[in-house]
């Protein structure tokens, strides 16, 4: 299903995921909200930031669910369509020359067991950060409209995908691929990462797919003498 876009501005929010729980009923499938100030942005496991200058927006699909690794794939190729060579730091990170520029946060929401929602939450860096935080987090200059404008278009593009294309083509942009890992004090082997956004990985005995939302990633990524 081919989505148009509509886009609700907003001066300042707690969280454009938030406002979009509260309020999906009432809006349609396919909007996007944008708020220039975020005082609650939200990442994993709850970690609150506030974005004063960043392009900030969640879009809310209702139906024709979309597979989650269509967007950080989306977002790798908006940057390239400005010359940038972005990465995939998996689950939700948006890596530009090691440093992360964007994140990726995605809610359901229910109505009883019946998925009623689908919230797709998006924070990409557009001013230099200062102090320490300039040693982890990158930015993109490029105008915000623009680079939207850009997010939009690879969604949906990436959307008529076939799955089969899109896990190939994901595979091209993951910093994890055929990597070795350690976790839970076991030698593993990066795979690939599943249409639902679990990685693959593998000893030579058994197999294993990980959820972001049960393991510290800080083990994964890491560094250690093999």
């Amino acid at each position: 299903m081919k989505h148009n876009y509509q886009l609700q501005r907003f001066d300042k929010l707690d969280s454009t995921n938030d406002w979009l729980k509260r309020n999906y009923a009432s809006q349609m499938d396919g909007s996007v909200i944008l708020a220039k100030q975020q005082t609650k942005g939200r990442g994993r496991f709850e970690r609150t930031w506030e974005s004063n200058e960043d392009l900030t927006f969640s879009i809310l699909y209702k139906q024709a669910f979309p597979y989650p690794i269509i967007f950080p794939l989306a977002l790798v190729k908006a940057l390239e369509s400005f010359g940038m060579q972005a990465m995939i730091k998996w689950p939700n990170d948006i890596l530009l020359n090691g440093k992360k520029v964007c994140g990726i946060l995605i809610e359901t929401v229910y109505e009883g067991s019946q998925k009623a929602a689908m919230i797709v939450g998006i924070g990409i860096n557009v001013t230099q950060k200062k102090g320490e935080l300039a040693d982890k987090a990158g930015y993109v200059a490029v105008d915000k409209e623009e680079l939207l404008q850009a997010v939009l278009t690879q969604c949906e593009r990436c959307r008529q995908l076939p799955l089969e294309t899109l896990l190939q083509t994901y595979q091209n942009y993951h910093v994890l691929k055929g990597r070795k890992i350690w976790l839970d004090d076991v030698l593993w082997e990066v795979k690939e990462v599943t249409s639902e956004g679990g990685l693959r990985i593998c000893t030579a005995q058994t197999t294993r797919i990980l959820c972001s939302e049960e393991i510290s990633l800080s083990n994964i990524y890491k560094e250690r003498n093999l």
